[in-house]
């Protein structure tokens, strides 16, 4: 079998690899984490193939490419990238490179891909490797205190997982259901086989099942993350067995810990959403190349060209909407190194008291914030980049920031249907708009009064505060040095709530 040099920036996806490449019986000489890396380990192991993640930090995969192949021309280099990132992958091909896979990966979409770059027979099914022998149970279940334990081990597979699913049916005649799954010190499965688990998970939950699922081993818990096996990480708990080595208590702590800390970004409430991209960003989006104000190392950050937009229509809140494009899901920026992330036009006005502490705020979240943000998004990591930017500012008394974000969420939320979420959103932004009002009336002329009063306005209504929103559209009148069409448009919201 093959010797294969493993690339990628994230710790996770080169253990995954790894685990696959093992399993399927070659060996893994070693594992870098940048181009620069990838092309030193070349030379020193000189392997018979190579798998390279295309966006890291430094020199990327791309780049890395080209550097390898001028000096080893027969290097056999297959690209690993999310699907946003094809335009990427042509790229490669062109340095180089012989193949590519799809995030999400599996053991099969690997072995096969590796088995036609080496040249071996595609066809030829290759088996995970396994020395033990498989005539193990792959489960077990056993009633114990009115719960169902379900004992997963290593030898449960795609062949035998049927047997598990049979056995999993019946309980769901019981009521009441309670169960856990506990997959003990497992290292990995493949990502099929946790689909199919995920499955029965939220079988039993649908009949009102009481579920908790159980993971002693770090990089397992790691790979549930990574995935996103929502069916299993919704429910995952810890245990560590009394057995487990010190070091490996603490990492699987620090890890389930760290999951927990990138939780807390969110609300109680916040769920994962399945919106699609608002439109493509080809020619409304550039790059620009600038220096991190926190870390100081050379990033790009993506710019929305406004100038080749055309508004379809603008709220009463003065959200205005887009052709084409949502520049809402471009707004926050992060520094891929360091995870400092802020809005674009505020992503360099940090002072310095900011940036010596919001390294410390991140020191817990950085290892967790992955994917690349230079692609087009999804709604996920757009709310993951609002709140993200939120945690980086909080304490620094920020409020006119604050306030643009929390007001950006409640639209967010707006767009998936998220109402009370939404609703929270608008109460903070409120709370913080107002403090702003009062301290800055000296300073503002008579038409930024009203288009902040009108804006007050337009959040107490959404909060169902109706009487403070007709004083704020009261106040937004002028009848001496005001604008005449904020004087009409606050007369009719009036009229408007009073029906």
């Amino acid at each position: 079998m093959a010797r294969i040099l493993v690339v990628d920036d994230s710790k996770i996806m080169r253990k995954n690899i790894s685990l696959i490449l093992t399993k399927a019986g070659h060996e893994v000489v070693g594992e870098a984490e940048d181009g620069g890396e990838a092309q030193l380990m070349y030379r020193t192991h000189l392997p018979d193939l190579v798998t390279m993640d295309i966006t890291m930090p430094g020199i990327n995969g791309i780049d890395a490419v080209r550097l390898i192949r001028e000096e080893y021309p027969n290097a056999k280099i297959i690209m690993v990238s999310a699907l946003s990132q094809r335009n990427m992958v042509f790229d490669a091909l062109e340095q180089g490179a012989k193949h590519y896979l799809i995030k999400p990966i599996s053991y099969d979409s690997v072995v096969t891909v590796v088995q036609k770059v080496l040249g071996v027979d595609a066809g030829k099914k290759v088996p995970i490797q396994n020395p033990e022998p498989t005539t193990q149970p792959p489960f077990a279940i056993e009633a114990m205190n009115n719960t169902f334990q379900i004992k997963i081990t290593k030898f449960l597979t795609e062949e035998n997982f049927i047997l598990l699913n049979q056995a999993v049916q019946g309980l769901l005649y019981v009521k009441p259901l309670n169960a856990t799954i506990d997959f003990g010190n497992i290292e990995s499965f493949p990502l099929s086989l946790l689909e199919k688990i995920s499955s029965i998970v939220k079988a039993m939950k649908a009949v009102n099942g009481v579920i908790k699922v159980v993971a002693t081993n770090a990089d397992f818990i790691q790979l549930l993350m990574y995935q996103k096996i929502d069916g299993l990480l919704d429910h995952l708990t810890t245990k560590l067995s009394t057995s487990s080595a010190g070091a490996d208590k603490t990492s699987c702590v620090a890890i389930v810990e760290s999951y927990s800390v990138l939780s807390k970004l969110f609300p109680p409430e916040h769920k994962q959403y399945s919106s699609d991209s608002p439109g493509p960003t080809d020619n409304l989006i550039y790059l620009k190349k600038t220096t991190c104000p926190v870390c100081g190392k050379s990033i790009e950050l993506q710019v929305v060209r406004y100038t080749k937009l055309a508004i379809d229509k603008t709220d009463l809140d003065s959200r205005r909407h887009f052709v084409g494009i949502e520049p809402l899901w471009y707004s926050v920026q992060i520094c891929p190194h360091c995870k400092y992330a802020n809005m674009i036009e505020d992503f360099d006005k940090i002072t310095e008291k900011a940036k010596s502490l919001i390294p410390q705020k991140l020191s817990e979240l950085k290892y967790e914030i992955n994917g690349d943000f230079t692609t087009e998004r999804t709604i996920d990591q757009v709310f993951t980049l609002y709140y993200l930017a939120l945690h980086c500012i909080e304490g620094l008394n920020n409020k006119s920031l604050e306030s643009k974000l929390w007001l950006r969420l409640a639209w967010l939320y707006d767009d998936v249907a998220e109402s009370e979420l939404s609703k929270m959103a608008a109460e903070k932004a409120l709370i913080l708009y107002k403090e702003l009002f009062q301290n800055s009336r000296n300073q503002s002329t008579v038409e930024q009064d009203q288009h902040m009063t009108m804006l007050l306005a337009e959040l107490c209504v959404r909060i169902g505060l109706m009487t403070e929103a007709q004083q704020y559209f009261r106040d937004s009148v002028v009848h001496k040095g005001g604008n005449k069409v904020l004087n009409e448009t606050a007369r009719d919201r009036m009229h408007d709530i009073r029906a």
